[in-house]
């Protein structure tokens, strides 16, 4: 999905969420992969997410802000429990991003993690 292309809107994905009742929109997806998500768009993705999702693709737009990209990747380990390929490109190079991204693949399943490519430096305990 190319949000900066991608004649979708947020109120049509909120639309869709309310419609939803708040479960997945696709609950058999797979893998997930998005391109320029943006302020508007960062906080429905989970909604594309399920418990069957191994593989996640993300570069993030320019104009995300870094809390936004941080909340979202602290949630990700949570909703995908057995993921196996990350990729998280154009990422804020902020401190609560590095936080974040660090804890991701602290919290990830290390059974089942194969990839894990990110543009973000990570702690020193990561």
């Amino acid at each position: 999905m190319d949000t900066s292309k991608d004649p979708v809107t947020s109120e049509i994905l909120l639309a869709l969420q309310l419609r939803a009742a708040n479960n997945n929109f696709l609950p058999k997806l797979e893998s997930f992969e998005c391109v320029e998500a943006g302020e508007a768009f960062i906080p429905f993705i989970p909604a594309f997410f399920a418990q069957k999702t191994i593989g996640i693709d993300i570069s993030f737009a320019d104009d995300s802000s870094a809390l936004a990209i941080a909340f979202f990747i602290s949630r990700i380990p949570t909703l995908c429990p057995n993921l196996e390929c990350i990729t998280l490109s154009c990422l804020a190079q902020d401190p609560v991003v590095i936080d974040a991204v660090s804890e991701m693949l602290l919290s990830c399943n290390q059974d089942s993690l194969r990839m894990f490519r990110v543009d973000s430096p990570l702690t020193e305990e990561a």
